[in-house]
């Protein structure tokens, strides 16, 4: 309660043929919600009812080797492949009506207000940051923000999955960056929003533009130094910021209120007095919205060793199936 406001516990049905394995995407369109765990693109209704999956993982034209993130209209699925590789599948019968290959490691999509498919690299060479498609035939339009050269030192290895609408304005942000900012696709261009700070914990400016053997490499560094690098969950309202942070080897979740100019930091969340509190780090987030945001928490935190519920009567079914349960919240 000091953190989301009208929470709503959604438990999804077991589809036996059908399991969710751990979930690294979720996206909700009117009464319809798409979860991914990088092989299957799952559809359930958002009181929990199983509808369909797409499971089309292969090395045809028509196939993808692994869901590294996808967008949704009304009508179409957009699913960027891990394999350079842009796919465009009927929502409904999920018949694939389009797919290119791309010459750059896609990491994140989204749909612009504007009808395009904005889409992030991973780069390891200088390039493009952002890459604007045709949404129906998707055909290539443009691309913008140059990477500069220390950034390829390190930025292929993170998935830059973040974007947030906030006041109209399109945000973007990146594990390992402190900065986030707002995404220009009328005018090409991306412009600094919120810089986070901490004090005498942010990385130095050096930390960026040495060359790493991997990613391990790279986090040591972080983890060795004691560093504050975020963002890998951000949220904001007129009151508040919720942001996710690293300190070291340490995930913690800040509250920042706008007004008095206070943050509180946490790791654990307590959803009910009689249920183990939860690792923020355990939760996925999808905060993509200031109106309402999904968590996709592990379905063990609400049942005990012997699957019996801490609290009966907490969640609709009371019954544990393995499905992860979705919190449909607000920012406070």
């Amino acid at each position: 309660n000091d953190i989301f406001s009208n929470i709503e516990y959604v438990q999804l049905e077991l589809n036996e043929d059908n399991p969710i394995g751990a979930v690294s995407h979720i996206e909700v369109v009117d009464d319809r919600l798409f979860l991914s765990d990088g092989v299957t693109l799952f559809e359930y209704t958002t009181n929990g009812m199983y509808v369909n999956c797409l499971k089309r993982r292969g090395k045809g034209p028509l196939e993808y080797t692994n869901i590294s993130n996808y967008a949704i209209s009304d009508k179409h699925i957009y699913i960027i492949d891990k394999n350079a590789k842009l796919l465009k599948y009927d929502i409904d019968n999920h018949d694939c009506l389009a797919t290119v290959k791309l010459d750059f490691y896609p990491s994140a999509c989204y749909i612009t207000n504007d009808n395009q498919l904005l889409i992030t690299s991973a780069y390891q060479n200088e390039g493009d940051k952002f890459h604007l498609f045709n949404i129906d035939d998707l055909s290539y339009i443009n691309s913008f923000q140059p990477i500069n050269v220390s950034e390829t030192k390190w930025r292929h290895y993170m998935a830059q999955q973040n974007f947030y609408i906030y006041d109209g304005k399109l945000l973007f942000f990146e594990p390992m960056n402190n900065q986030v900012s707002i995404v220009d696709t009328k005018n090409n261009e991306m412009r600094p929003y919120v810089e986070l700070t901490f004090s005498n914990g942010n990385p130095p400016k050096e930390l960026l533009t040495e060359t790493y053997k991997s990613v391990f490499d790279f986090n040591m560094k972080v983890i060795e130094g004691g560093y504050k690098v975020g963002t890998y969950g951000y949220a904001e309202t007129n009151n508040h910021i919720l942001f996710s942070f690293y300190e070291g080897d340490k995930y913690y979740s800040m509250l920042y209120n706008k007004k008095s100019k206070k943050a509180n930091s946490f790791q654990r969340i307590i959803f009910h007095n009689d249920i183990p509190s939860v690792h923020t780090a355990a939760i996925k987030y999808n905060f993509k919205s200031e109106k309402q945001q999904y968590l996709v928490i592990p379905e063990h935190i609400f049942f005990d060793e012997n699957d019996k519920p801490y609290v009966d009567g907490f969640l609709s079914n009371n019954v544990s199936n393995g499905n992860p349960i979705i919190a449909i919240v607000e920012l406070i």
